[in-house]
This record gives C-alpha cells, structure tokens and sequence, in this order.
C-alpha cells in the first residue's frame, strides 16, 4: 500500500535521506529532519491531527516548506539559519486527508483504488510480505535503470502546476463547507452537481424557478 511506495522511494534514494516525521515533531519549531532530505513522509495526519487548529498550522507548514526552497532551520539551543532544500513531500491517507486547498497548484492527487494483496501478481509471487521484502528491493535498481534509459527527462518547466483531476477535486469540494461549494457550482456552471447539493441538504422546489434565471 502506501507505505509500500515510500519504502520503494527510500530504497532508490537511500533510507538516510527520507524521513517520516509524527505530527507533534512536526508541528515542533524544530526542522532538523528536514537537512538533506529528498523524500518526506506525512502519514495519516488528517487522522492523527484532531483539532482543526492543528491542522490548519500543519497546512500551513506545508504551504511554506513547498513554497520555497529555501527555508529556515531551527534546532535546540543553536539559532536558526537559511537553508536550501530539495524535499518532495507525500501526504498519505487510508480515509480523512488533510484538506486541499482550491486552486492548489502543489498538490498532485493520486488515488490508489486496488488493494496490493488482491492482485493475481501478488498472489502468484507468494504475497505480500514477500513482494515487500524480497521481489521488490531485487527490482528497484532495474526499475531505476528502465527509468533513466527508457523514460524521457523532463525538463524544468515542463512540471510546473499538477495535474488536475476528478479526484483532486472531489477531494477538494468534500473539504468546502456547503456555501463555497454553491459558490463553485454557479462559477463553473455545474448545475447537476448543484442540483445534487441542494438534494442533500433537502432543499425544496431548489429548481422550481430556473426558466425565470432565478435559482429560488
């Protein structure tokens, strides 16, 4: 599952430059995990994170981190320093992902549907512990050469805003209060969905005066 592909990444960058800070380290003024960090994984914080103080400065944490490459280093009794980082942070989430912004061009959404047990391949290579802790650590390097013979590089500006797709925004509309959700229906002309909204909250006779271009 998703740790699964952490572990993968770890194992092609190396498991000393990837990190998995918990939520109270996280929200710590202390940064150092971040020193020569590639990968950074974020578990599960919409879970773990209760209080939506919480998670608002954990978002906003984020926000900073990603926004910039450089960044300020705070460690125990040492004052802080500028410092250049190159981390890619993966927020993963069984159920309840911290909430994305609209208009978010950081994010890449990616939704993992199938359950790595399931699969025949799985299965017909003798399940997935041995799929994690033998199969996979023997493939990484032929992945990575695939990768770096077979595969185009991308130049720099070529990824510059993440995909946007119906999963991303569903993630998003399903973290809007209702009102913004309204809002967004009207500016994009979505009337299905907007009439699905005002199903769900029990509107009554929501449509009754659409000939007049009156919603009510």
């Amino acid at each position: 599952g998703k740790d699964t592909l952490v572990k993968i990444l770890a194992t092609i960058v190396g498991q000393e430059y990837t990190s998995k800070p918990d939520t109270k380290v996280f929200l710590e003024q202390y940064n150092g995990w971040l020193i020569d960090k590639y990968v950074v994984h974020l578990d599960e914080y919409g879970n773990k994170l209760n209080r939506s103080s919480d998670k608002s400065e954990a978002l906003g944490k984020i926000k900073a981190y990603t926004g910039s490459p450089e960044i300020q280093i705070r460690a125990m009794r040492s004052d802080g320093y500028n410092y250049y980082h190159s981390a890619t942070f993966i927020m993963t989430a069984n159920s309840n992902p911290l909430p994305v912004e609209n208009e978010d061009r950081r994010f890449a959404f990616i939704k993992t549907p199938n359950k790595l047990a399931t699969q025949d391949w799985v299965v017909e290579a003798g399940g997935v512990r041995h799929v994690v802790e033998k199969l996979i650590p023997a493939e990484v390097m032929d992945f990575c050469y695939y990768l770096a013979t077979e595969v185009k590089t991308l130049e720099g500006n070529s990824y510059v805003i993440a995909p946007e797709t119906e999963d991303k925004e569903r993630l998003i509309l399903d973290n809007m209060p209702a009102a913004e959700q309204l809002i967004f229906y009207i500016q994009n002309s979505r009337f299905e969905e907007l009439v699905e909204l005002a199903e769900e909250y029990a509107v009554e006779r929501f449509t009754e005066h659409w000939d007049k271009n009156r919603l009510m």
